[in-house]
């Protein structure tokens, strides 16, 4: 992934992941720890984490059109949280 922001997101979310925190994640902890967004920042008026989750899945999306796997992350609709699940797609 060539885009530094998508990059940082994806990283951010993934780490989130593997550290078994288990409160969910917030827009504004999206914004100011992954997102580099100031403390002030008000997610009620900013919409730019939530913008930046659906680039990022829509890029995830398109990468595993081009390419099979066994499995697959993925970040459902209302969550932050990655998902690894098999691929619907079978290989070969």
């Amino acid at each position: 992934m060539r885009a530094p922001v998508m990059r940082r997101l994806l990283d951010f979310l993934v780490l989130h992941r593997l550290s078994g925190e288990p409160f969910p994640l917030k827009s504004y902890t999206i914004a100011v720890e992954a997102l580099g967004k100031p403390h002030d920042f008000d997610p009620q008026i900013d919409s730019y984490p939530r913008v930046q989750i659906g680039r990022l899945r829509r890029l995830i999306d398109d990468h595993y059109e081009r390419h099979e796997t066994s499995a697959q992350i993925c970040i459902p609709k209302h969550d932050y949280r990655i998902k690894l699940v098999r691929s619907a797609r079978p290989l070969g």
